[in-house]
């Protein structure tokens, strides 16, 4: 299935054997769906600290700006965001 499109019979068949396995909980998979392409990306230029507070950025703030943001639609990211700062003394993040 890698070369192409999947087909909504092929999503049946992950769907099945993924409700078939007795250690993941279905309640919690919101939509079932193949990768279609793979893409990186790298977010430059944040502030360590949220501004107007002494809150230094998380996954969560990214994670919600993302989706509250139409840039973002209909994405869907696959591994866990990353916040790293710059250096020890910036005061700058990558995401």
């Amino acid at each position: 299935m890698a070369n192409k499109v999947a087909s909504p019979s092929d999503l049946s068949v992950v769907e099945n054997y993924i409700k078939n396995i007795h250690t993941i909980d279905t309640n919690n998979i919101q939509s079932m769906c193949l990768l279609q392409s793979k893409l990186y990306l790298k977010i430059l230029g944040i502030l360590y600290i949220l501004e107007g507070t002494n809150i230094p950025i998380n996954t969560k703030v990214v994670e919600t700006i993302t989706k509250s943001t139409h840039i973002f639609n209909n994405i869907h990211i696959a591994s866990r965001l990353q916040v790293i700062k710059v250096s020890p003394k910036s005061d700058m993040v990558i995401v």
